[in-house]
């Protein structure tokens, strides 16, 4: 039997029921697809949270991280920051009508935890979709068994035609002397 080692991120000013709600789906699709799963029943917010629930990886398990709602990188990093196997970074498609405010703001948490991890020598891969879809069961099994994907150099083909030389200069001449601010503070990772 293959084992995992889920652990789902939070923020309390998305819409947590939501979150919680996708873990549950995650924890279903992943024993449905014959793994035994360990890790918290709820989501968690703070890194602190990691240490006290007693989250731990076994080397024969698989790290995957799903991201519940929008956090900072801090949860994963305590989670998963030294992890010797590539982690999954899981991010759910937001249910928010089209224009509407983002419920859970996922696929933002998702690149967070991705820049940080990647930053502290962890390799991670990057699922996208929900519980249900057959893409995302048919990546959860293959991971399960062993078989990950390559890790992509995030150096791939440029799409579309690059500006010529002319234009470029030109933008970066109407930016010279120009004040960039920034309002509020960057969050962690």
């Amino acid at each position: 039997m293959s084992k995992a080692a889920l652990l789902a991120t939070g923020r309390s000013t998305f819409v947590w029921a939501e979150g919680r709600a996708f873990l549950a789906r995650a924890r279903a699709a992943l024993s449905e697809l014959g793994a035994a799963v360990s890790g918290p029943d709820d989501l968690v917010e703070f890194a602190g949270s990691v240490v006290a629930s007693g989250f731990a990886p076994e080397p024969d398990q698989l790290p995957i991280l799903l991201c519940g709602t929008f956090a900072d990188a801090s949860v994963a990093l305590a989670a998963f920051g030294r992890s010797r196997r590539p982690v999954i970074l899981w991010a759910v498609r937001d249910p928010a009508p089209p224009g509407d405010r983002l419920h859970l703001n996922s696929l933002c948490g998702a690149n967070l935890a991705a820049h940080a991890l990647v930053r502290s020598g962890v390799e991670v891969r990057l699922l996208y979709g929900d519980p249900e879809e057959v893409a995302v069961r048919e990546e959860l099994r293959r991971a399960l068994a062993g078989d990950l994907r390559p890790a992509t150099s995030g150096r791939g083909e440029p799409v579309g035609d690059q500006a010529p030389d002319s234009q470029v200069r030109a933008a970066l001449r109407l930016l010279r002397g120009m004040r960039l601010g920034v309002i509020g503070d960057v969050p962690t990772g």
